[in-house]
């Protein structure tokens, strides 16, 4: 997630899926930004403490609640963007991001 230079944020992150509202993956704590590997942007990683099983064909949510201070970057986004057969569809206002990736694999 991006961040402020050197600042804390609590963060709440969970993956639901949505025909049945249930998580599938869920973290919480709080991260200091530092500054992102071969970027000069800062941010944070939450990272799940196993991997979240995604069904294919199958519709989820990725929610983060945050608090702390603003961050400073996460402009100009995709709304839409798709890898190795994977959609992700960005609901919020794209030019305002928090995401600026994912780590997923395709078994």
């Amino acid at each position: 997630m991006f961040g402020s230079e050197n600042e804390d944020y609590e963060v709440k992150l969970q993956v639901k899926n949505t025909s049945n509202n249930s998580a599938v993956a869920s973290k919480t704590g709080t991260f200091t930004s530092k500054r992102l590997e071969h970027s000069y942007y800062y941010g944070y990683e939450v990272l799940f403490d196993s991997p979240a099983d995604l069904k294919k064909n199958t519709r989820y949510e990725i929610e983060a609640r945050i608090s702390g201070p603003d961050s400073r970057v996460g402009v100009a986004g995709l709304k839409t963007v798709q890898r190795s057969g994977v959609t992700f569809t960005f609901l919020t206002n794209e030019n305002e991001g928090q995401f600026p990736e994912f780590l997923f694999s395709v078994l």
